[in-house]
This record gives structure tokens, C-alpha cells and sequence, in this order.
């Protein structure tokens, strides 16, 4: 669902970025490129290695905190983004405390 979610989520902040060339969300596209490499890592080591699974399904979270960030810091308000951070987090949370106890 973390890998489904995110790649959805990385096409509709790209399909803006289209639209709307901003510089922060330029970096949200960026970040998010990061967040959905990190979740398909975790859900590949998972019968190979646990503990990198657990740290893959960790730093998920830190791309979506980026993109956070880098909107937050230009001043831009895009709430439809801001939402999909709060699922990487939801997800990453989750993954992280699952694979916590293989």
C-alpha cells in the first residue's frame, strides 16, 4: 500500500509541477522520488534482511518532511501535498514498526 500510495502520490505532485513550476514543488517531486525508492527497497529486503527493511521503511518518512519543508519554507500552502506527507508518515510509521518485530 506504502509503494501504491506513494508512486500515486509522486505522479500528482509531478502532474503540478507541470502546471505549476515552482521551485518547492520542483523538490516535493524531488523527495518524493526518494520516498517511493525507499519504500520499494523495504518491501524488496523484507525476506532478506529485516533491520534494512525496517531503516528503508523509516527514512520513507524524511522525504515526505523534506517535501514538507520546502513548502513550508518557500511560504506555499498546497494542502492535497501536505495530506499525501501525512500518509508517507502514517505508512512509514507502520513499515517501521512491523518489520521492528521480524
Amino acid at each position: 500500500m506504502a509503494v501504491a500510495n506513494s508512486t500515486k502520490s509522486k505522479a500528482y505532485i509531478d502532474d503540478l509541477l507541470n502546471k505549476n513550476h515552482t521551485e518547492s514543488i520542483k523538490k516535493c517531486s524531488f523527495w518524493y522520488g526518494a520516498v517511493v525508492g525507499s519504500f520499494r527497497s523495504g518491501l524488496e529486503e523484507l525476506d532478506v534482511d529485516a533491520l534494512t527493511a525496517n531503516y528503508d521503511a523509516k527514512v520513507a518518512a524524511d522525504g515526505a518532511n523534506n517535501c514538507e519543508n520546502a513548502l513550508a519554507s518557500a511560504g506555499v500552502q498546497v494542502p492535497s501535498i501536505s495530506t499525501r506527507n501525512k500518509y508517507v508518515r502514517l505508512y512509514s510509521s507502520i513499515g517501521f514498526e512491523v518489520t521492528n518485530d521480524l
